[in-house]
């Protein structure tokens, strides 16, 4: 498994080791033939032209291999977009500072639809990207291609001490081994059991109605963060004691500020998340870097683990005693089902836990929170969708999978809620072959 350290000096190698080299050799070259000594400065001259020049010849070579590549099997290469400054600066600039200041991917259909096209290639800070909106493509990539394509090594190390090596830091084969294990469990009969969230909604409905009552402001997105740790808690772990919701709301306009109520797991968990994206926004040079000193996953990383463990081992201990019981095979929660699969694996049963955990929460919770707000600023799309609900199941009725798939209005919410604002708004994936 690649980690951080070794990424920053692979990157070293590439950025330093070559130029350095050719750069002796030329000194060591004019000392044996004609007896001149460079001083310092000359050879710190020589290492700065060859660097240019190394990675100038590096660029290149690859982009004549993939243009010989995609002749020999009758490829078109995406329309090629190019900056004014070196390095394409000006265009990398430029996508960030869309970043920042609109919604994510708004910078990207807005140069797709300056070039006329829905995919484009641009080589940022000599690095090849490709930006597609194309459906075609993306049905390539994530369906019928989808194993020529891989997270890479960068996203790897992303999830370094937290989530490798469950299924967002893995490539296949052992990306298909998780998706094995992980399938089976969430069968119908296991997402339909809509009893087993069904205390944790009314929970979270009793809040919100008080909140309303109090006529007082409060963070919606965090009031479903809580509901969704609490659900997949139970439904994971098997252990209703995170309660999230039991903790008093944070004040509106404060973000963050319900970190210093959590404890344990979901400080452990949160604080990871925070490291996970710190990570994802920054240079990745510069945090791999700072990992030889101190790793600050490491910390939320023991808080996880210390919660996890004891219960891992206490399920092992019962999936132990009831041996030969001809019920034991049909697994209680996700933890039974992994130690079923995984056996006394306690490590790779956490790693899996923790990567459905983050798969889990909080894209349901930032689902939730957009279609709260459409919903708000579209009242007559509001009364349609009550009176569907109310149709169905009056004010005292539990959802069944089977009439619920009568509920067309509420799909259609759901999918507009989904096509507008994505919990996952951008995937980045890793060309494998050529």
């Amino acid at each position: 498994m690649l980690n951080s350290s070794w990424f920053f000096i692979e990157t070293l190698h590439r950025l330093f080791i070559l130029p350095t080299f050719l750069a002796g050799t030329i000194a060591v070259g004019l000392y044996i033939t004609k007896g001149l000594r460079l001083p310092t400065t000359r050879l710190i001259l020589l290492y700065l032209i060859f660097l240019p020049a190394y990675w100038t010849l590096t660029v290149q070579l690859h982009r004549w291999r993939t243009s010989r590549n995609a002749k020999r099997l009758g490829v078109k290469l995406p329309h090629t977009i190019s900056g004014k400054r070196l390095g394409n600066l000006d265009l990398l600039r430029r996508l960030l500072g869309g970043l920042l200041r609109g919604y994510i991917g708004d910078i990207v259909d807005t140069v797709l639809d300056e070039e006329g096209v829905n995919t484009i290639k641009v080589s940022l800070l000599w690095s090849d990207v490709i930006f597609t909106r194309d459906p075609e493509v993306i049905k390539f990539v994530l369906s019928t291609g989808f194993d020529n394509f891989g997270k890479g090594p960068r996203a790897k190390v992303l999830g370094e001490g937290f989530l490798e090596p469950g299924i967002f830091a893995v490539d296949n084969p052992l990306a298909k081994y998780h998706r094995g294990i992980l399938r089976p469990y969430f069968a119908r009969e296991r997402i339909t059991d809509f009893k087993h969230f069904l205390q944790y909604t009314d929970k979270m409905l009793r809040i919100l109605c008080n909140v309303a009552d109090a006529d007082e402001p409060c963070d919606i997105q965090e009031v479903f963060e809580r509901f969704t740790l609490d659900a997949a808690g139970a439904f994971l772990f098997g252990s209703p004691d995170l309660n999230t919701l039991n903790l008093p709301l944070t004040r509106a306009g404060e973000p963050g500020a319900s970190m210093g109520l959590y404890t344990g797991f979901v400080k452990g968990f949160e604080e990871a998340k925070n490291v996970l994206e710190m990570r994802r926004t920054s240079n990745i040079y510069a945090w791999t870097a700072t990992q030889f000193f101190h790793n600050p996953m490491d910390e939320p990383a023991k808080l996880v683990s210390d919660y996890a463990e004891p219960l891992i081992k206490r399920a092992m201990e019962k999936r132990r005693v009831k041996e030969g019981d001809t019920d034991a095979d049909e697994p209680e929660c996700f933890i039974d089902h992994l130690i079923l699969s995984m056996g006394h694996d306690t490590a790779g049963i956490k790693t899996q836990l923790v990567n459905v955990m983050l798969a889990a929460r909080d894209t349901t919770a930032v689902l939730l929170a957009f279609i709260v707000y459409l919903l708000s600023v579209h009242p007559e799309v509001m009364e349609k969708l009550r009176s569907e609900i109310l149709g169905a199941y009056s004010l005292e009725g539990i959802p069944t999978f089977e009439d619920m798939k009568g509920l067309k209005y509420l799909r259609a919410v759901i999918n507009e809620a989904l096509r507008l604002f994505p919990p996952v708004s951008k995937y980045y994936l890793h060309l494998l072959i050529a």
